[in-house]
Order: C-alpha cells, then structure tokens, then sequence
C-alpha cells in the first residue's frame, strides 16, 4: 500500500503589505520629496516666465502704440512708399487700420502705469465703454464707477470680466442708435435698426442668387454723414463679370 508524504503547510500570505525596512522607507521618501521639489521649481520658474511675458507684452503694446501714432503723422505713409495709413499697415504689420487706431487711442488716453496694469483687452474694453456711454466719461474714471445699463441693471465696471464691459459698450452704442438715428456719433459706432434690417434682407437675396456663391458681406457703421457700408468679399472672377457689365451698361 502506498504511503502518502504528509503536506508541508505553506505561510499564508500576509493580508497587511510589509513594511519598507527603516532604510528604504527613508531613501522612497526623499525620492518623492525630490520629485515633487523639481515639480515646484519647474512650476514657479513658468509661472515666473508667463508673468514675465506678460509684462513684456503688454508694455510693449503701449511702446508699439506710440510708434505707430509716430507713422500716423501727415504725410508718413507717402514718405514710405504707401499710399496711406492703412496700406501701411497692412503692408509692413499685417494690421487692420482699424486696430492699429485702437492701439493708438489706448497710448493717448491711457496713463502707462495704468494700461500695463490693466492688459491690452481690458483697456480696450474700458475704452470703448468711455466712448459709448452717454456721458463725457475718461476711461480711467469709469475703472471703479457702477454704470446703469440701457436695460435699467447696474454694472459694477471692477467687479465685471472684459467681455461685459465689452457687452454693455455695445448697449449703449445700440440705445443711441436706436433713439437717434443718424444722429452724431460719440466713437463708437453702431448701425441703425433700419440699416441692419436692409442688410438682412440683401444677405438673403445674396444667399438664393447661385451667382453670388462665395460672395461674403460685411455691415459696418460709418457714422451719420455716410451711413452704413457694406464690404463685399467677391471672387475675382465675379467681380470681373460685375465691372463688365456695369460698363457695358454705362455705354449703351
């Protein structure tokens, strides 16, 4: 008959992990609190630079402000080779007239310390807020004013994000225009309900005429003098066709 080895019984495993000895906890540790001390190094060194570049942008917006009033001057852009402001511009920047303008307004009406305090776009908008309230308002004096709105609500201009300043600028472009058209314009501009209705209408004729295809359209506010424009983006080929017939036209 045979015999059968007894089994020897294995450990059980322990439910508990096993500690570290002493040594190894230690050197584990300091592992980890130098990892997470190169983390923070590297962490305050970027915020460092973005603070950094921060700075230096928006000082330098206020420098490249000052030299563009500089080739604003009478007979600059002649001196250059271009035909005007905003051919200079586009030509040497590839920047719209437009903003360049902006850029130069916030130079002139802005103290230093307050726009490089401020940022580009919250001066921006707290510019175009000045312009478009009904009072003779300076931009700076609005930094800690509450403004009540077309809408009858109160703005409190430190305690709201750009985009808001942004919105109720528009508010009162908007009110104005509705309650005068045509009437003198205060900076910013503003189409009038009357204008942007002729527009939509022009926009919808566009988009069923097949001949138009490609054909993007732009509403802008020129002031009570002019009126609104529309900028047309036309495919060369088109607006060949267009002159053509225009001429032919003219003759007969």
């Amino acid at each position: 008959m045979a015999t059968t080895r007894p089994k020897t019984p294995r450990p059980k495993a322990s439910a508990a992990k096993r500690e570290l000895p002493a040594a190894l906890a230690k050197r584990a540790k300091g592992l980890r609190d130098t990892k997470r001390q190169r983390l923070a190094a590297a962490g305050f060194a970027a915020i460092a630079l973005i603070q950094d570049l921060r700075r230096r942008i928006t000082g330098d917006y206020l420098a490249i402000n000052k030299a563009l009033a500089e080739l604003r001057q009478e007979g600059m852009a002649d001196a250059l080779g271009c035909a005007d402001f905003a051919d200079l511009c586009e030509r040497h920047f590839q920047m719209s007239a437009e903003h360049a303008e902006r850029l130069v307004r916030l130079a002139e009406r802005f103290e230093r310390a307050v726009a490089l305090d401020l940022g580009y776009e919250r001066a921006c908008a707290l510019l175009a807020l000045a312009d478009a309230t009904p009072a003779e308002d300076a931009p700076e004096e609005l930094l800690h004013a509450t403004l009540t709105l077309p809408s009858k609500e109160t703005l409190a201009v430190d305690e709201a994000t750009t985009a808001q300043l942004f919105a109720a600028a528009k508010a009162f472009r908007q009110a104005r225009a509705d309650a005068n058209p045509g009437g003198p314009d205060k900076g910013g501009r503003t189409t009038t309900a009357a204008e942007r209705s002729a527009f939509r209408a022009l926009q919808r004729d566009v988009a069923a005429d097949a001949r138009f295809e490609g054909v993007k359209l732009t509403h802008v506010a020129r002031g009570k003098t002019q009126g609104a424009v529309i900028r047309a983006d036309i495919p060369q080929a088109l607006w060949e066709t267009f002159v053509r017939a225009m001429a032919k036209r003219k003759k007969t």
